[in-house]
């Protein structure tokens, strides 16, 4: 599922541009922007903010840009699922975590979604997320 937000700031072009990432390795403002984020109330604004979050990545080596024939690209530095962070989690956080994680497998009775406080993983992360989109469609 892709999100497109209501107003476009650079943490909000960012996401879009990660997602749009996972399936293609080059993005260019002039060919892709309308596929990015779909129709705009304000397109010079959003092109702004998506041009900031091209930057911002760039300098965070994500990608890395050319310019061939007066068209800028911006390409992915390598591929998308190498794209590895590196996460420092307080104490308390990564309690908060576990403790969320192992309620909902309490729940289920799913012993595999258990996760170690001291020891917080991808997959915790994954299932934090899988929680909160289960919360998001009960809503929704």
């Amino acid at each position: 599922m892709r999100y497109v937000p209501s107003s476009m700031n650079i943490v909000n072009a960012t996401s879009l541009l990660i997602d749009y990432y996972k399936d293609k390795d080059t993005f260019c403002l002039d060919k892709d922007f309308q596929s990015l984020v779909g129709v705009v109330e304000s397109p010079e604004r959003d092109k702004a903010a998506v041009i900031c979050a091209l930057e911002n990545m760039e300098a965070n080596q994500v990608i890395s840009s050319s310019e061939v024939d007066g068209v800028k690209y911006w390409v992915l530095e390598r591929a998308f699922s190498t794209l590895k962070q590196n996460l420092e989690l307080e104490p308390m956080t990564a309690l908060l975590i576990s403790k969320l994680i192992n309620s909902l497998g309490e729940v289920m009775g799913n012993e595999q979604l258990l996760s170690d406080p001291t020891n917080i993983k991808s997959k915790d992360i994954d299932n934090l997320c899988t929680i909160t989109r289960m919360l998001i469609d009960e809503k929704g």
